[in-house]
């Protein structure tokens, strides 16, 4: 009797950190595979890790198959925030194409726009810009 194989959040993390499309759908083609899956150091899922790579192709995927557009890993950052900081613009566009939060605030107020300007990656800063995107002191201003 065949052993049944179930699909691990583990081979999808290191498929998407890899940019392995083939991979990517081999894995979720398999039964039983949970696409918001976070791994446990840092609660990312295979979202923010592509995103962070700038795999746009697998954004792209894991959004097609379900990847929640606004997990936040355990500070608060979405995928978003993390193409930011990487300034991978054309993750940033097909994110924001999808709906994702442009003004997405992290635990301690920090929105994508001031990820992309606390790593000087002005392009991406500029695409968020562009898309309504503000710094957390913009969309949240101190009490007076």
């Amino acid at each position: 009797m065949a052993k049944k194989v179930e699909a691990s959040p583990n081979q999808l993390f290191l498929a998407a950190e890899n940019g392995n499309k083939d991979a990517v759908e081999a894995v979720l083609a398999k039964k039983g595979l949970k696409v918001n899956a976070k791994e446990s150091t840092f609660g990312m899922t295979a979202l923010h890790v592509a995103a962070s790579r700038g795999h746009t192709d697998i954004v792209e995927l894991l959004l097609a198959n379900g990847s929640d557009i606004e997990a936040k890993e355990e500070t608060g950052r979405t995928a978003l925030h993390s193409a930011a900081f990487r300034g991978h613009a054309a993750v940033i566009e097909v994110l924001l194409t999808k709906g994702a939060n442009v003004n997405a605030m992290t635990h301690d107020g920090k929105t994508p726009l001031d990820w992309a300007m606390l790593s000087n990656k002005t392009d991406a800063a500029n695409a968020i810009r562009t898309k309504g995107g503000k710094s957390g002191k913009e969309v949240k201003p101190p009490a007076a």
